[in-house]
């Protein structure tokens, strides 16, 4: 293949649902990709990537990340939206979440009175959140 972008993304068996997305990898040279069974986070697999380089092999991370969300304002349940999206309605004072698993990267991330809408977010408790990528 010649050198640019590549993305690797792995799928169950008889499911479109994505377990690993590596994000865009720069490739300029050949390169040796191998799937193996990861403990951590979210993903079954991560990645090992040999090439002709130093390092030789390098481990290639799933382009998502894993947040966690404490909702520790008193008295008024909430919605939290994520890029546009509802990811958790009706969270109530004091509730933590287990892990999530987003998208790396920039989030527009908005909180609103419950059942209010993302277009009364209150400005004050939302904006860009920076998602780094989870340790493999």
């Amino acid at each position: 293949m010649p050198a640019g972008g590549y993305q690797v993304r792995i799928t169950g068996t008889n499911s479109t649902d994505i377990v690993y997305d590596s994000g865009t990898l720069p490739i300029g040279s050949d390169v040796t990709v191998v799937a193996v069974d990861s403990v951590k986070g979210a993903s079954p697999v991560s990645l090992l990537v040999w090439a002709e380089s130093d390092p030789a092999v390098t481990a290639v991370l799933s382009n998502s990340a894993e947040v966690r969300i404490v909702h520790a304002v008193e008295s008024v349940d909430v919605d939290v939206f994520v890029d546009g999206a509802e990811a958790l309605g009706d969270f109530a004072y004091s509730t933590a979440t287990g892990y999530l698993v987003l998208p790396a990267g920039d989030r527009n991330v908005a909180v609103a009175p419950a059942d209010q809408g993302i277009g009364n977010a209150v400005t004050t408790l939302s904006g860009t959140l920076t998602l780094e990528r989870r340790a493999p």
